[in-house]
């Protein structure tokens, strides 16, 4: 089926023991996936299944981290397999994921989640694996965004910012929106 890893060769265990709660990855159903990422705050539109079926030149296939006592599963990763030109290997791809607890992942040991993953690709034929985690730059809270546009600090009347746009058209209807706005007409 277009879309699915599963075809893909297995070459051993996908497992790892050397901490005191052992993760297993392995492959979920989409339905099993998409009830994960519901429960999770924030996941990336990149990390459902959907995805998967947009990126038709990839394979695609869903993963979760369980712990031994095989509940619900403690992350999630769409992972994306190209198969690179000659050889029989694939690269795998997991954008902007995967879906899991970084801050408690930092502090336990990113071992503990990516060894069992890296272990997961290998066996499906996987030479390489590029991973997109999400990185928080900084966290705003209402009242600090409420304060900044108070003071107009952000964006208003008058305020230029440096915006880089595809096409000279575009820039114009920015730069026409924008005199409007100045000019009270919305």
């Amino acid at each position: 089926m277009e879309g699915n890893a599963s075809h893909l060769p297995v070459r051993g265990a996908d497992h790892v023991t050397s901490w005191s709660v052992t993760l297993q990855v392995r492959e979920i159903s989409r339905a099993d996936h998409l009830a994960a990422i519901a429960d999770r705050p924030s996941v990336s539109f990149l990390q459902t299944p959907a995805w998967g079926d947009v990126k038709r030149e990839w394979r695609s296939q869903s993963l979760g981290w369980f712990t031994e006592d095989g509940g619900a599963p403690a992350g999630t990763a769409l992972v994306l397999y190209r198969k690179a030109p000659r050889i029989r290997r694939y690269l795998a791809y997991i954008p902007e994921g995967p879906a899991i607890d970084w801050k408690n992942a930092a502090t336990e040991g990113l071992g503990r989640w990516l060894d069992p993953l890296v272990a997961h690709v290998k066996q499906r034929g996987a030479f390489g694996i590029r991973i997109g985690p999400p990185v928080e730059v900084r966290r705003w809270d209402a009242d600090t965004v409420k304060a900044a546009l108070a003071e107009r600090r952000i964006i208003g009347p008058g305020v230029r910012l440096p915006l880089v746009w595809p096409s000279d058209a575009t820039r114009a209807r920015l730069r026409e929106a924008l005199a409007r706005f100045e000019e009270g007409e919305g």
